[in-house]
């Protein structure tokens, strides 16, 4: 297995690398020098040396290396919105690449879930990259919202379904982050005041409302059961526009039912999913 603490060293030893006589979180210097000072030239070349060393590890490489483009476009999408007050063509363009590299870094998260030694060190890379770009979004952020997308993933896989993550399209202009199943329109934030699952038939009321989670009493605010409403909106315009049924589901996760680092959902997680979906042996046997 690749370790992020070794792609873009320069010198090769022609030893394979030591993962456990590393330390964790320390990208080579001189790639982070590259990434702040926007050395594209260097990065280039330190990437096609990481992914000379580890050819089977495109998906690492390709996450790693593309974190920097990824805060810097966030960078860029920032200054276009505020320059010409609203949207324009480049800036949608931009948000087209900033979530394919979402899609990437997800996928990425959810195929490793039983490395967390990988992660770990994955996430402190990223963080560090964040800072020395000067982005505007924190490495941190961008760990809270994937993490929060995978948990949800593996918890429709722990009552035997098959989710998919949306592709960079549907989660860029249609809101979309992932599909529970094919006709399953599911989006996903991470929330403060706790997990909860709002579907089409859930009557909701302003300014807040009262749910029971896994025998806990969670307070709803009323901006998240406004992004209810608004997920609701556009997953029903999406289903005019491509003619075809399709159903909502607003997931809100909070941080402490999921694990910090491989996005694994907690038991109750999977036991609400469970409950809301009426999913027992006899369903997951046979979805």
């Amino acid at each position: 297995m690749f370790n992020p603490e070794q792609f873009g060293q320069e010198e090769n030893t022609g030893r394979k690398p030591d993962i456990a006589a590393s330390k964790p979180g320390l990208l080579p210097v001189d790639l982070l020098d590259a990434f702040e000072n926007g050395d594209r030239e260097k990065i280039a070349r330190l990437k096609n040396l990481s992914q000379e060393r580890f050819p089977s590890q495109v998906e690492g490489v390709e996450a790693l290396f593309g974190a920097a483009d990824f805060f810097d476009s966030q960078k860029n999408l920032d200054a276009i919105i505020k320059q010409n007050n609203g949207w324009t063509s480049e800036a949608m363009e931009i948000v087209e690449e900033i979530t394919q590299y979402r899609f990437l870094i997800c996928d990425l998260v959810k195929n490793n879930k039983g490395n967390v030694e990988f992660l770990a060190k994955f996430w402190q890379a990223i963080g560090q990259i964040a800072e020395k770009t000067g982005s505007s979004l924190p490495g941190e952020q961008l760990k809270e919202s994937t993490l929060s997308q995978v948990a949800v993933y593996h918890a429709f896989e722990g009552i035997g379904l098959k989710p998919a993550f949306s592709t960079p399209k549907e989660d860029a202009f249609k809101a979309v982050d992932l599909w529970g199943r094919p006709d399953e329109a599911v989006q996903i934030k991470t929330s403060a005041l706790g997990t909860a699952i709002f579907d089409d038939y859930d009557e909701v009321a302003f300014p807040g409302v009262e749910i029971e989670n896994n025998g806990k009493i969670c307070h709803v605010d009323s901006y998240s059961l406004l992004e209810t409403f608004k997920f609701r909106a556009k997953a029903h315009r999406y289903a005019r526009e491509i003619k075809k049924p399709l159903k909502s589901l607003m997931v809100f996760i909070h941080k402490n039912d999921r694990d910090p680092i491989t996005g694994e959902p907690g038991g109750n997680v999977v036991e609400l999913f469970r409950k809301k979906f009426n999913f027992g042996q006899k369903n997951e046997k046979s979805g």
